[in-house]
């Protein structure tokens, strides 16, 4: 008997010790784990002095700059003669400064939109005209709209900008298209796809949208034939 109980005790005592290795064992690799999610962690770090340094990057110091005090009302204010060589523009509205600076540089002009050293708009090419280009106050938004110009393309562009600093651009496809109503800005994209009879491989489509409004609403379509959808 005394035999049997001896070995029942070491079996017991064998069973415990398995258990406290396996236990120990599991501690174990837990520990490793967290050290090496944090050493994993730690890596990360460039990436975010990376995302750091690009927010860096989007601001514009003004603070050496001199600009023209613009008032907006429901009509157009040409900066043709204003802005010929360049402009810096200061535009007040809902009670904040915007300012628009105009920069004429290799035959283009580029636009920059800071409001309180941040950039709303960075180095958008408008082309190499400002014949066309105007601020006017459009429902309640500051509105810009200029026909840009290059050595391929002429067509319309405008940006607006809403009582929270946000800013929704506009573009056509041809110049002179555009329309401002009080339904919305009209329109025109293209979509490249045949229409079956191999005359025309792409459909220009009419549409309409509110600023800042995600969907725009067709108003009509047509097939045409556009070289850059071959």
């Amino acid at each position: 008997m005394k035999k049997k109980e001896n070995r029942k005790l070491n079996n017991m005592a064998l069973f415990v010790i398995v258990v406290m290795i396996l236990f120990m064992s599991i501690v174990s690799i837990e520990l490793i784990t967290i050290l090496y999610r944090d050493r994993e962690a730690a890596k990360i770090t460039p990436v975010t002095n990376d995302i750091k340094k690009d927010e860096q990057n989007n601001t514009y110091d003004i603070s050496n700059l001199t600009f023209t005090d613009l008032t907006l009302t429901n009509e157009a204010t040409s900066l043709q003669d204003m802005c010929s060589n360049g402009c810096n523009i200061k535009i007040s509205m809902y009670g904040m400064d915007y300012y628009y600076i105009i920069e004429y540089t290799d035959g283009s002009y580029i636009m920059n939109i800071v409001k309180d050293n941040t950039r709303l708009l960075s180095d958008k090419n408008l082309g190499t005209s400002i014949a066309n280009a105007y601020f006017r106050n459009y429902m309640n938004y500051i509105m810009f709209y200029n026909i840009i110009e290059d050595t391929n393309f002429r067509y319309d562009y405008a940006n607006v900008i809403d009582n929270r600093a946000s800013l929704d651009e506009f573009s056509s496809l041809d110049s002179g298209e555009m329309e401002f109503t009080e339904e919305g800005i009209i329109y025109y994209y293209d979509v490249c796809e045949n229409n079956g009879d191999g005359a025309n491989n792409a459909k220009k489509v009419k549409a309409i949208r509110l600023p800042f409004s995600l969907t725009p609403s067709v108003i009509s379509t047509e097939y045409v034939d556009y070289s850059w959808c071959e």
